[in-house]
């Protein structure tokens, strides 16, 4: 009987400590152009050329540098939902 309060317990703590991101920072929008890039006056970039290879498919432990993501992206994370500002990525073949 211990046991089964002390697991109800501990599931009961670590569900109440859940991460989530919040919807406030971002805005939405749709497009009936079938692309998810803009240029900056709001118009669809053709992405099928053009568009750079960050990693090879014959590359192995490697990592490609930082790109810019072109928006802002937070991380929340925390209790009081704290968070961190992205605005660069990287890849990794693994």
């Amino acid at each position: 009987m211990k046991r089964i309060i002390l697991l109800l317990t501990t599931f009961v703590l670590f569900t109440l400590m859940g991460f989530a991101q919040s919807s406030a920072n971002y805005s939405f929008s749709t497009s009936v152009a079938g692309s998810m890039a803009l240029d900056m006056n709001g118009n669809p970039i053709d992405m099928t050329s053009g568009t750079n290879t960050l990693i090879t498919g014959m590359q192995d432990n490697v990592r490609s540098g930082f790109i810019d993501i072109g928006f802002d992206f937070y991380f929340m994370y925390g209790i009081n939902a704290t968070y961190n500002k992205y605005t660069k990525f990287d890849l990794s073949s693994n």
